[in-house]
């Protein structure tokens, strides 16, 4: 990421939980996915860019804060027109961000990935309702 950018932040909810966002002058810098609380969200976001301050999203900001509403609704969602100031990721998260920008389904997104990881489908049987199953609400 850029390193003298001013950093700033939104907690958002969507139907899977409290996401966050955060960006500076050149792009989005982060995304975090749901968590059960604009706290744990706010927390970790913090935790990877402490200086980031609280901000009114840009327009670019606020399409991807409607855009990830839209996802986590179920509705097919095109990431890729978003402008990202990522840095200098490594390449296992340079495949997850080239992967998630693609405007395919969450589940065929998930198998490609899954497969070209592990050489063979990841077995989601698993996961109920969104969460694994013995997870505990709370």
């Amino acid at each position: 990421m850029t390193g003298q950018a001013a950093h700033h932040y939104l907690v958002f909810e969507t139907a899977g939980g409290c996401c966050g966002i955060a960006w500076n002058s050149v792009g989005i810098t982060r995304f975090q996915l749901p968590t059960k609380s604009a706290t744990a969200t706010e927390r970790i976001l913090l935790r990877q860019i402490p200086d980031a301050k609280p901000g009114a999203p840009t327009p670019e900001v606020a399409d991807a804060v409607a855009a990830v509403r839209r996802y986590f609704e179920g509705k097919e969602t095109d990431f890729s027109m978003f402008k990202l100031d990522l840095g200098e990721p490594d390449p296992f998260f340079e495949r997850v961000y080239e992967a998630a920008r693609r405007p395919r389904s969450a589940c065929s997104r998930w198998r490609a990935f899954t497969s070209s990881r592990h050489g063979r489908h990841s077995n989601l049987s698993g996961f109920k309702g969104g969460k694994a199953s013995g997870e505990q609400e709370g």
